[in-house]
């Protein structure tokens, strides 16, 4: 038997400004990094990779950040709230095997 279970979540929703500088890599390939979050170091094969790698890099930094309730050097450009839906299947064996 298969259930299907629909699960609610709030979560909040933040969206900083992060300026980034990408540089080319002699060797191929780019590096990104910001002077105004530590930590974010990315590199990709194109520009557009690197700034992604490097998003993830900060979005990383931001939730630990906040978890550990210190600060964040990034100018905060929107607050939301928002509700997230989840739904998923969940397998149970009913009966003696």
């Amino acid at each position: 038997m298969v259930v299907a279970k629909t699960v609610k979540k709030k979560v909040k929703v933040l969206e900083y400004e992060l300026p980034l500088r990408v540089e080319a890599q002699s060797e191929g390939g780019f590096w990104a990094t910001s002077d105004a979050l530590q930590g974010v170091l990315a590199e990709g094969e194109s520009v557009s990779e690197a700034v992604a790698n490097a998003i993830d890099v900060a979005a990383n930094i931001i939730e630990i950040r906040s978890e550990e309730k210190l600060p964040i050097s990034l100018k905060l450009l929107k607050k939301s709230k928002a509700s997230q839906t989840f739904k998923t299947k969940v397998s149970v064996q009913v009966g003696s095997a």
